[in-house]
């Protein structure tokens, strides 16, 4: 005869072990975002800024300044930083602010033009999308998904 308390501890601590490793992914991700962008900043890749004036410039430099494009960048790290801590902190909102945030960061690359990859960054900008895309999926479908839902509290 199955023993429901041995269930629901092992359940338990299943969803503990999933847990873990969803923040781990999330802290993954971070550290490669991180790296992605403050690479370039650490190592001058002098060589190739005269290459930037020859590749499009995209939509968003031909109609908006600098100003607000430095304004738009800060409150999109704002917002990336915010929906980060809501999904580590498994809020039901984070989810929500993790989408749009991805849809958000989306539309503004589909918009700003050619890219020139450096040979160190094109991996971990790949290894930073898939880790974006394994927590999108773990949030919808995988086992953390459970946590994400809003609990109503039941007096009794």
């Amino acid at each position: 005869m199955t023993n429901f308390n041995d269930v629901d501890k092992n359940l338990f601590e299943r969803m503990k072990i999933y847990k873990l490793w969803f923040r781990r992914l999330i802290v993954l991700a971070i550290l490669f975002s991180t790296l992605q962008y403050s690479i370039p900043i650490i190592f001058n890749f002098e060589q190739y800024y005269g290459l930037r004036r020859f590749v499009d410039q995209g939509l968003i430099t031909f109609f908006l300044d600098n100003e607000i494009q430095l304004i738009i960048a800060f409150s999109i790290i704002i917002f990336s930083i915010i929906s980060f801590l809501m999904i580590y902190l498994f809020k039901p909102i984070g989810k929500i602010f993790y989408t749009i945030n991805l849809v958000i960061t989306l539309l503004i690359n589909m918009f700003s033009g050619d890219i020139i990859e450096y040979g160190i960054l094109y991996p971990l900008d790949w290894l930073t999308k898939i880790s974006e895309g394994l927590i999108l999926y773990l949030m919808y479908f995988g086992e953390v998904k459970r946590e994400f839902i809003l609990q109503k509290k039941v007096n009794e």
